[in-house]
């Protein structure tokens, strides 16, 4: 369970001083050499604009490099108004070990109504780097 007590103004845009806070959890564990991972939330809808969440995700070894993917859906809060929908959020990675230290993972996603926009679909292209301070 979380809180955030600064003001907050309400999704609709009328000013307000309400704190913020939701609840959220998170599952994991091993499938085969891999690991599997479900986060659900919850936060409060008269100021998140984003009221719940939900995502799957799973990590699996492929010898030269770790293959991750995930799917995601983030619930628009009814206070956003029209034009609004839940966003859905879908990525795959691989993780390459470059030595003790480094790791890279290229990365492509897509996102369904991005920003709870019902009309911005996107797709995001990245590199992560990784550095770790001992092996």
């Amino acid at each position: 369970m979380w809180t955030n007590t600064r003001d907050h103004d309400q999704v609709d845009g009328t000013p307000d001083d309400d704190a913020n806070y939701g609840i959220y959890s998170v599952l994991d564990g091993p499938l085969g050499s891999g690991a599997w991972n479900v986060r659900l939330g919850w936060a409060d809808a008269d100021v998140s604009p984003g009221e719940n969440f939900i995502s799957l995700a799973t990590e699996q070894p492929l010898g030269f490099a770790t293959l991750g993917m995930a799917l995601g859906r983030t619930g628009a809060s009814d206070e956003l108004g029209p034009g609004s929908d839940d966003t859905l959020h879908a990525e795959t990675f691989l993780r390459f070990t470059v030595n003790d230290y480094i790791a890279i993972s290229p990365d492509l996603q897509y996102v369904e109504n991005s920003g709870f926009n019902d009309d911005l679909d996107t797709f995001v292209y990245g590199i992560r780097v990784a550095a770790f301070y001992s092996p």
